[in-house]
């Protein structure tokens, strides 16, 4: 699952386990998965939130995935909200795909001015 999130290349991700708690700003140029507890300001090209994780706090990221929960504000190109993700706060955004049984709280912002709003709801399969 872990090499389908970051697109099938061969990246080596920053992973927060589900044991880890980490406080704190994070800037990388890897992917981040967090699995644990991370509380903070995140810069980094992918952010995944696995289910059990939890995020608090402001992301700027190019790809967003949430199975976990987050709760901040989040500034992105891509965000995907899998079935069971948690999202509370304001999310700005270029294109956005919500799961059936993803709930997503707040402030939705397309960050886009010209063309249409992306935005797509999909069902599991």
């Amino acid at each position: 699952m872990l090499r389908n999130l970051l697109g099938g290349r061969r990246h080596k991700p920053i992973v927060l386990n589900e044991s880890g708690t980490m406080t704190g700003a994070l800037a990388c140029s890897q992917p981040i998965v967090v699995r644990g507890q991370l509380s903070g300001r995140i810069d980094a090209p992918k952010l995944i939130v696995e289910r059990g994780g939890h995020v608090v706090g402001d992301a700027v990221v190019k790809h967003l995935v949430v199975a976990g929960t987050m709760i901040g504000r989040v500034s992105c190109e891509h965000a995907r909200f899998e079935t069971g993700a948690k999202f509370y706060g304001v999310l700005r955004y270029d294109h956005m795909q919500i799961a059936e049984g993803a709930s997503v709280t707040g402030n939705l912002v397309n960050r886009t001015r010209t063309g249409p709003r992306s935005l797509r709801l999909i069902s599991p399969a």
